[in-house]
C-alpha cells in the first residue's frame, strides 16, 4: 500500500518501496521545498550539452539556456481541470520573447473542464522561470509550464488549476498570514513488471505482478528464485537485497538534485 506520509508539509523528498496485500510497489514520495511557481531544472537531458542550469527569471534567459543546452524541441505544459498534465511541442527555432508576452493558442474545447465547442481558443503564455532540459526525452526539449489566459481579455483562465494556486499564495499575502507558500510534495507510485486489465461483455480482470511480490517466493521462472521478498505489511524500510529498488530510487534522486529540486530522503 502507498505510505501514509503522503500528505505531510515536509521539506525534501522520500522514496518507498513495499509489498502488501497482493501488491508489490515502490513509493516515491518527492518533498521538494519549492515555493508556488518557481522553476526547476536538470543540468543535462536527452542528448543536450552537459551546461548547469542558471538562474531563469526572463524570456531573453529562456532563449540563452535553450541555446547552450543545444535543445531542438520545446514543450508546452499546463493542467485541465482535474489536475492531468497536458502538452504540446514546436521546434525551438520558434521559440521567440514574443511568445512570453503574446502566448500561443490552442483548442481549449479539447482539454476536460475548460471551453465549449464555439468557444474553444485559448492561450497559452510560458512562465520562464520553469524553463528545465527534460531529462527523460530523447530528443533534447526543453520543458515549460505555463498559464492559461483568455485570447480577448487576455485576463488568466479562472478554470487554471496554476492560476487557482496563485490566487491562493496572493490572498494570503493581502490577508497577512504569511507572505511565501512551500509545498512539500511527496510523489508516490507503484512500480510492476506487469500490469493487465480487462472488461469484456462476458468477463472482467485485473492482474498485477512484480518480482517483489511475496506471491511469487514459489516462483519457478528458469532462473534461481532467491527468495529475497518482503512479507505482507513489511515493505517499509527493508534494506536490500528485499528492498531491489534501491539503485533505481537513487537515480530518480540524483536527476532531481542536477537541478533545483531538493531532495530529503528516499525509501
Amino acid at each position: 500500500m502507498i505510505s501514509a506520509e503522503a500528505n505531510r508539509p515536509t521539506a525534501g523528498k522520500r522514496t518507498s518501496s513495499t509489498a502488501t496485500e497482493g501488491r508489490s510497489t515502490t513509493v516515491d514520495e518527492p518533498q521538494a521545498r519549492t515555493p508556488n511557481g518557481s522553476g526547476s531544472g536538470t543540468g543535462d537531458g536527452g542528448g543536450g550539452k552537459a551546461t548547469a542550469r542558471p538562474d531563469i527569471r526572463t524570456a531573453s534567459d529562456v532563449l540563452a539556456y535553450a541555446q547552450a543546452v543545444g535543445v531542438q524541441m520545446v514543450d508546452l505544459k499546463f493542467t485541465d481541470l482535474p489536475g492531468t498534465w497536458q502538452h504540446f511541442s514546436f521546434t525551438v527555432d520558434e521559440l521567440s520573447e514574443d511568445l512570453f508576452t503574446e502566448g500561443i493558442g490552442f483548442d481549449g474545447s479539447s482539454i476536460r473542464g475548460f471551453q465549449k465547442i464555439h468557444e474553444s481558443d485559448m492561450l497559452l503564455v510560458p512562465d520562464p522561470a520553469t524553463a528545465v532540459v527534460d531529462p527523460a526525452m530523447e530528443v533534447p526539449t526543453l520543458t515549460l509550464i505555463c498559464n492559461v489566459r483568455d485570447p480577448l481579455t487576455l485576463e488568466p483562465y479562472t478554470r487554471d488549476p496554476r492560476f487557482v494556486a496563485q490566487k491562493a499564495e496572493a490572498h494570503l499575502r493581502e490577508s497577512g498570514i504569511g507572505d511565501t507558500i512551500y509545498f512539500g510534495p511527496e510523489p508516490e507510485f507503484f512500480v510492476f513488471s506487469d500490469v493487465r486489465f480487462d472488461q469484456t461483455v462476458n468477463s472482467g480482470f485485473y492482474y498485477l505482478d512484480s518480482p517483489e511480490g511475496v506471491w511469487n517466493t514459489g516462483r519457478n521462472g528458469g532462473t534461481p528464485n532467491l527468495g529475497h521478498r518482503p512479507r505482507r505489511k513489511e515493505g517499509y524500510f527493508p534494506a536490500p537485497p528485499t528492498d531491489s529498488l534501491q539503485d533505481l530510487r537513487s537515480r530518480m534522486v540524483l536527476t532531481m538534485k542536477e537541478g533545483v529540486i531538493p531532495v530529503e530522503v528516499h525509501h
